[in-house]
């Protein structure tokens, strides 16, 4: 009885193990392929994390990710974080097969963690500016914030004022649900939470408040 017990467990052992490197393996390839290509991004062919202002940086993660930083592909604690951190968000981008679901969310989340080991935060940052995408715009899909901000407000990246960058923002949660041109009303809502999130008028209800409920009624700050 006890050496079926010890071959089961085993086998089962075997089976995570082998369950795991088969995730693991082609995950680290398609990571180191990624850090690649952001090192692409970083010789001039499109926009790093280091170009823009830290403040918008900060703003970025603030919303999307606050403890970018500091987790390892995956966030279940933070205020706001929800299921997708911005390294999820990549794996989305860049890795094939479902990453929803029951089967989805936990193979999307092992991969997140092997390229969270893989790519630097830095990296992860240029990756995401450069293949996020931003809905369909007159011409079709718009992918990186320096084509959104050029399709939506007719700049260059660096080139946008605060505003304009945070319509890019509130944009990322959901590109067509929060469109600026086809629902303008919903994406000045969003944009209007983020700003009193930003301005420390509101917080996230707790970790699965990505829509920032608390927010929604929360009036503007009086210019002194």
């Amino acid at each position: 009885m006890k050496s079926t017990l010890r071959r089961i467990v085993i086998g089962i052992l075997f089976a995570v193990l082998a369950a795991v490197l088969w995730f693991a393996i082609p995950a680290w390839r398609i990571a180191q392929s990624m850090k690649e290509a952001a090192g692409r991004f970083a010789g001039g062919e499109g926009v790093t994390a280091s170009q823009l202002p830290r403040k918008w940086v900060d703003q970025l993660l603030a919303v999307e990710d606050p403890a970018f930083y500091t987790h390892r592909g995956v966030d279940l604690r933070t205020p706001g974080a929800g299921w997708t951190t911005l390294t999820q968000a990549l794996v989305k981008i860049h890795f094939p097969g479902p990453h929803r679901g029951l089967a989805g969310k936990p193979v999307q989340s092992l991969r997140a963690l092997v390229l969270d080991r893989v790519v630097s935060k830095d990296d992860q940052l240029t990756l995401l500016l450069n293949s996020a995408y931003f809905g369909e715009g007159p011409s079709g899909p718009v992918t990186g914030f320096d084509q959104a901000a050029d399709v939506y407000y007719g700049h260059k990246l660096p080139e946008l004022s605060d505003a304009e960058y945070l319509g890019l923002v509130a944009m990322l949660i959901g590109p067509n649900a929060f469109h600026p041109i086809r629902r303008p009303d919903r994406h000045r809502e969003r944009v209007r939470r983020i700003q009193a999130l930003l301005e420390g008028r509101c917080t996230p209800a707790d970790w699965g408040d990505v829509y920032l409920s608390r927010c929604g009624d929360q009036k503007p700050r009086a210019q002194p």
